[in-house]
């Protein structure tokens, strides 16, 4: 905490500044670079292909094809790196000594009028501070950040299969974890601190409400009721209010963020169809599902054509992911249909425009 009096206060300019810090962050500060701060730990936990998906429609096509390397491996390396680096400062750092700091710059004459150390409250006992050892300290924050890592390191390893609501619990421990680490949160505060908030949009969102734990037990604790426990991942009820489905990795993409959330709702669609298919139903119900992967293959069709000739249609290109969402526009195909267009070798299935039996048989 900060004070500094303006030019027009009473006590300036007898008073330059006043600051009180916890020195306890030189622990793991290398030249004002602290760990766990690489956004690319938030994405651990996403699918690649959906990151490929947000790259795309945020215009980082170049980055798609190596979002697997840029981003997930990236963010594995920096976070084992950041392990590291806290590991090595709290052993290595055991006869240091650390605390709150109050610190005040004020004018000579002003510090030889208070003589601070004639004042009776400098030798009166007890102190007005608590004074633990240093290895009790340490001890107690690497049990706080191993309580973290823990959870995370356990998602790591057990999560073969990852989906959006695995990322969301990813992206949640690494916010926690270097607000833990470093004294600071990253992305919105209210998500770590707040019960519920609602934006200046007026959107409502839920937060972990670490700010009443920490009120009641002096700790931060996750609110069971939040969370699945058995499948370690938010309650199904309130993943809409969430926001940690939208990480930081997606929020980078600010000047394309409806083509970046069309393609989450695209990714999304294509889970839950797949999810309902495996688990069967009446004969129409399911060819209403095939009827809606047929519209998002559609989708993904006219996507691939669009990079691919986007220099050379007739038709104005669409304006966002769904404009083509049930299907390609007949007239606009038909400028295609009987032209020597061939689909590029590294998306085409062996089939050529011109092949008409072929291609209806594969749609059909």
């Amino acid at each position: 905490m900060n004070i500094t009096p303006t030019q027009k206060h009473f006590m300036h300019p007898d008073i330059v500044y006043a600051q009180r810090y916890s020195n306890y962050k030189e622990l793991c500060d290398t030249g004002k670079v602290f760990p766990f701060t690489n956004l690319n730990i938030e994405s651990m936990l996403i699918p690649a292909n959906l990151l490929q998906l947000w790259s795309k429609a945020g215009g980082s096509h170049g980055r798609a094809n190596h979002v697997e390397r840029l981003v997930t491996n990236a963010g594995k390396a920096s976070y084992a790196q950041s392990k590291k680096r806290v590991d090595l400062a709290l052993s290595d750092s055991q006869g240091e000594s650390f605390g709150t700091r109050e610190e005040y710059r004020v004018r000579l004459g002003v510090f030889e009028e208070l003589d601070l150390d004639s004042q009776p409250c400098r030798q009166a006992e007890p102190r007005p501070y608590y004074s633990v050892p240093t290895a009790e300290a340490l001890l107690f924050l690497r049990w706080e950040m191993n309580r973290w890592l823990g959870a995370l390191d356990y998602l790591l390893k057990v999560r073969d299969q990852l989906t959006p609501a695995s990322g969301a619990m990813g992206t949640m421990l690494a916010r926690v974890i270097q607000a833990s680490s470093n004294d600071s949160a990253s992305g919105h505060s209210s998500d770590l601190y707040c019960e519920a908030y609602t934006t200046k949009t007026g959107f409502q969102w839920l937060g972990l409400g670490f700010r009443g734990a920490m009120g009641e037990t002096g700790m931060s604790w996750l609110k069971s009721s939040m969370f699945d426990w058995e499948q370690v991942q938010f309650r199904e009820s309130i993943q809409s209010q969430i926001r940690f489905f939208i990480p930081d990795s997606q929020r980078t993409y600010k000047e394309r963020r409806m083509q970046v959330s069309n393609a989450t709702r695209l990714y999304n669609g294509i889970n839950e169809i797949a999810k309902s298919l495996q688990e069967g139903g009446l004969l129409a119900e399911n060819n209403h599902k095939l009827d809606r992967i047929r519209r998002i293959c559609f989708l993904a069709l006219t996507l691939e054509v669009l990079n691919y000739d986007v220099g050379h249609q007739r038709a104005p290109a669409p304006k966002d992911l769904q404009s083509y969402n049930y299907g390609i526009c007949k007239s606009w195909l038909s400028q295609y249909y009987n032209r020597d267009f061939r689909i590029p070798r590294d998306w085409r299935i062996g089939v050529t425009w011109k092949e008409r039996p072929t291609w209806a048989g594969l749609i059909q």
